[in-house]
């Protein structure tokens, strides 16, 4: 099955590059790569769905962007002279810090993806007033233990069960 919406991000990048080969833009190459990376970080994080860590991200972004900026003048500039050295090193410099804030802001929404997994794990499975496994928990370790297993006899027996039903309720 085809992604439309991933097939039309195709066709318009590739008019795009088409556009810039025509119009013979120079180091195109570098401006084409900026927008590859930029579409592809946005579907990326588009995908996470998450807002909390937006700013290191769109930090990182525009350090990234920078830094293919300054790539684009050292294709213009070829090193020569001492803007040609400088553009060439801050390139790297912007590449890698930008690269390092991205890096750094999808480390921030994995980690924040494992606590509220940790969270949403013991709401639904942990009794909230014993901090014990709950009945969701049993059922499931039960699951799992009979397909494990050839044969199971399960017994269970509660004392004095009779006045938990009666005082409680048979549904509890």
């Amino acid at each position: 099955m085809i992604n439309w919406s991933l097939a039309r991000w195709i066709v318009l990048l590739g008019a795009v590059r088409l556009l810039i080969y025509l119009l013979q833009i120079p180091s195109g190459h570098d401006v084409f790569g900026l927008l590859m990376t930029s579409s592809i970080l946005w579907l990326a994080w588009t995908q996470l769905g998450t807002r909390g860590q937006l700013k290191p991200f769109l930090f990182g972004v525009g350090l990234y962007w920078f830094g293919n900026l300054f790539d684009w003048f050292d294709g213009l500039l070829q090193k020569v002279g001492s803007w040609g050295w400088l553009v060439d090193t801050l390139d790297d410099v912007f590449f890698t810090a930008g690269f390092f804030f991205i890096v750094l802001a999808f480390i921030r929404v994995m980690m924040e993806r494992d606590q509220l997994e940790a969270r949403l794990y013991r709401q639904a499975y942990i009794d909230e007033l014993t901090q014990l496994a709950n009945r969701r928990a049993l059922f499931e370790q039960l699951d799992q233990e009979l397909a494990a297993t050839a044969g199971t006899l399960l017994y269970i027996d509660v004392n004095l069960f009779k006045q938990v039903n009666d005082h409680q309720g048979h549904d509890t």
